[in-house]
């Protein structure tokens, strides 16, 4: 056992405090060396021996004490200086010496390739004259400050990621799996919806309260198909109402949080606005399946909206019938009066069909010169009332006299009762035999 330092007065309890405490510690002399240390002491000297840059400077060699291992023994008489960087041991030297002169404790951090210490010197020994000895504690708060290092960093990569979400369009979202299900967490850019975070977080704004009605049941019906499913993420559409009273479209991305038994607790969602792109979407549509010229069905949308009507008509029993149209002598007024008088014309009988055809007929052009209605025949005399309607709506047209040509449609009619086969392409196929039947009778070829 080491002869113990002047400040022993008690062997006993100096090796029990020594020992544990649960930082390192060093007792030095005037000149710098190391009287007695504990085990973290040993260890820590030891990690800064293994580290570039440190000089342990006279009497740090290692003697024959040192092949005892990692023992405290090893390290008595050895420079204390060997703690710190070797840019830094001139002056750490000066704050020993300032200790023994002073007798006023000190108090400093170093920081080296990952390891930073919090050193204190204090004296020991006598309270009158110069000390005897000085203690070194040093703390290694390398892990805290890494901690607290890696927290900060966190910290602002929070701050800027709530700064880029709340600047962006898409609202985060917290939800508890409860009734209503009450809003825990919202990002500040919610006041899109003219709402703050306050009124979603008191719960005065729920959720429900604000979604569509026609939309909400089916929302919380896939919402718990998905629970049942294990499905981790999912996306959803449906209507909110903005504090102005107006509806917009959201896009919902939704993850479920489970405990750990695997119960749902809450639901965490990317919410954006899809208004614009809902009416572009509709627009697209509705531009795909009209015709520009007439502003009536085209070619591609009247089998789809036929087919509808076909369907209902079978479910009513009740029979169906099909007008096909064509408008007599167009290629005589473009040739005469040009193409511009000739869309007038498609215009002008496009607006007579239209307008004389019930709200559930489908009024479609196929192309050029080609028309076609078709809907339920809900009476004995259904569709042939709309013949005389159509023939009289035509005439009072040509009578206002303002069109340098006259409007004239061959037409053949087919009606088919509920008991017979119902087949539109058929239909369509008997339907254009009987309008080229009626062009001819009039001496109009095709």
């Amino acid at each position: 056992m080491p002869a113990h330092p002047p400040v022993a007065t008690d062997p006993e309890l100096y090796r029990g405090l020594l020992h544990s405490s649960p930082n390192a510690i060093f007792v030095v002399s005037p000149e710098g060396t190391i009287l007695d240390l504990n085990e973290l002491g040993v260890a820590l000297l030891s990690l800064r021996r293994d580290r570039p840059g440190t000089e342990t400077g006279p009497g740090t060699e290692k003697g024959p004490g040192t092949e005892k291992g990692p023992g405290t023994e090893g390290f008595l008489g050895t420079e204390v200086l060997a703690l710190y960087p070797r840019q830094l041991q001139a002056t750490r030297r000066a704050l020993l010496n300032k200790v023994f002169d002073t007798g006023v404790a000190v108090t400093f951090d170093d920081e080296q390739d990952g390891i930073f210490l919090r050193s204190s010197i204090f004296p020991i020994g006598s309270c009158v004259g110069r000390p005897s000895a000085v203690g070194i504690m040093a703390v290694d708060l390398s892990r805290e400050l890494k901690r607290e290092r890696a927290l900060t960093a966190a910290l602002e990569r929070a701050a800027v990621l709530e700064d880029i979400v709340n600047r962006s369009p898409v609202m985060a979202f917290l939800w508890r799996d409860e009734p209503d299900y009450p809003v825990e967490y919202v990002s500040q850019n919610v006041k899109q919806l003219g709402y703050s975070v306050a009124d979603l977080i008191s719960g005065k704004v729920s959720w429900t309260g604000i979604t569509h009605p026609e939309d909400l049941a089916r929302l919380e019906a896939e919402l718990e198909e998905h629970v049942r499913n294990g499905d981790c993420e999912w996306m959803m559409k449906y209507r909110l109402r903005l504090a102005d009273g107006t509806w917009r479209w959201m896009e919902d991305l939704t993850r479920p949080k489970r405990d750990i038994s695997g119960k749902v607790t809450h639901y965490e969602a990317l919410v954006t606005d899809i208004t614009d792109k809902v009416r572009c979407q509709e627009l697209l549509e509705a531009t795909s399946l009209m015709d520009e010229l007439s502003g009536l069905y085209n070619r591609r949308a009247f089998p789809a909206l036929a087919q509808q009507q076909l369907a209902l008509a079978r479910r009513n029993k009740l029979g169906v019938f099909m007008m096909y149209c064509d408008l007599d002598g167009l290629k005589d007024i473009n040739d005469r009066l040009g193409h511009a008088m000739g869309d007038q014309a498609i215009r002008c009988m496009s607006t007579i069909l239209k307008g004389t055809a019930r709200a559930s007929d489908v009024v479609a052009r196929l192309g050029g010169d080609e028309f076609v209605v078709f809907g339920q025949e809900t009476g004995p005399d259904g569709s042939k009332a709309l013949e005389v309607r159509l023939a009289a709506a035509i005439k009072r047209r040509n009578d206002l006299g303002d069109l340098p040509f006259t409007l004239s449609l061959s037409l053949g009619r087919l009606v088919l009762s509920a008991s017979q086969e119902l087949n539109l392409d058929c239909m369509l196929a008997e339907a254009d035999q009987l309008m080229y039947q009626d062009k001819r009778s009039k001496g109009d070829g095709r």
